[in-house]
């Protein structure tokens, strides 16, 4: 049962789900928000809109397109007049997928060595941790999950060795960190599966087909 797990010290209890709300949907919804029995909640974001130039959702921060700088402000100040969030672990969302299903599965083979691109992520990802920080939150949500669009799988059609990837991905890794902290200087960075989902593929893959 969860009893013995929620009575220990330090243990925080978020809710996640589909339908995470968005700035205005948590001041909407505040009262029952604030009233459930968790610790904190996950936030998404529609920024800017559907006719948006660049769609800002969590699962676009990881694309190619830039954010624009100030797309979160309306959501900031939305945040900002929420009361009764002091000392809540609230946190934004980013996922790594660019998309999810069909939409995921259709796109081109991510490639970490596409400069541009990457500074793209990095800077879209710092864009959110501005945003938490500026409204209140405790820090990110990290979903690595595929959702059909794997960010870390080899790509044998690359051309590179097996060995190129990996000290990319670890570089980009460092770049990625820095930015979220020198946004968001005491941000907390909760995450789902991590390594587990790769490495329950790999033995996946290992298994006797028949």
């Amino acid at each position: 049962t969860a009893g013995p797990v929620l009575a220990q010290e330090g243990v925080r209890v978020l809710q996640f789900g589909w339908e995470a709300p968005d700035a205005a949907g948590y001041a909407r919804h505040a009262k029952s928000i604030l009233g459930a029995p968790f610790d904190g909640i996950t936030v998404g974001f529609r920024a800017g809109g559907e006719d948006a130039p660049v769609a800002c959702r969590p699962d676009t921060v990881w694309d190619a397109a830039r954010f624009p700088r100030d797309v979160f402000d309306g959501d900031i100040r939305i945040m900002k007049t929420v009361a009764g969030r002091a000392g809540r672990d609230d946190v934004l969302r980013i996922n790594t997928s660019r998309g999810y299903g069909d939409a995921a599965r259709g796109r081109a083979p991510r490639d970490w060595f596409d400069a541009t691109a990457w500074r793209a992520t990095v800077h879209n990802s710092a864009c959110v941790a501005r945003y938490a920080s500026r409204a209140g939150f405790r820090g990110i949500l990290f979903d690595p999950e595929d959702y059909g669009d794997p960010a870390f799988r080899f790509e044998p059609k690359s051309g590179r060795t097996f060995a190129e990837p990996p000290r990319r991905v670890r570089r980009c890794g460092r770049e990625w960190m820095d930015a979220l902290q020198k946004a968001m200087p005491d941000i907390v960075i909760y995450t789902m599966w991590f390594a587990s989902l790769e490495v329950d593929q790999v033995r996946g893959f290992a298994r006797p087909r028949g």
